[in-house]
């Protein structure tokens, strides 16, 4: 299924060859940022309530902005109504997302 090559306990190398994003919601928040690590996944603090998908639809939208790719590359994988999430990221690497999102987690 995965295979978990990473610095980063959150990217993993998803069979069909799209790097996959662990991804912890913490919605409703003041500001949508990155807030660090909680238990393995990436965390981010969206401003959307998780009602009628929007925290998702939020999400996906944060990753693509964050990580300058379109949105038809993010894919939700599991977790539509969990905090914890997968999402896919096609049309990336392992190392390009982990050298992305690597600075950003050891600021803290």
């Amino acid at each position: 299924m995965e295979t978990d090559e990473s610095a980063l306990p959150c990217l993993t190398v998803q069979r069909d060859g799209s790097v996959g994003i662990w991804i912890y919601v913490q919605p409703r928040a003041s500001k949508s940022a990155i807030a660090g690590m909680h238990d393995g996944c990436l965390k981010l603090a969206i401003t959307s309530p998780p009602v009628d998908n929007k925290a998702n639809r939020a999400v996906t939208a944060f990753l693509a902005d964050f990580l300058n790719i379109p949105r038809k590359n993010i894919r939700l994988i599991s977790g539509d109504k969990s905090r914890r999430k997968l999402f896919g990221i096609a049309g990336s690497t392992l190392i390009e997302l982990q050298e992305r999102i690597m600075p950003i987690v050891l600021r803290g």
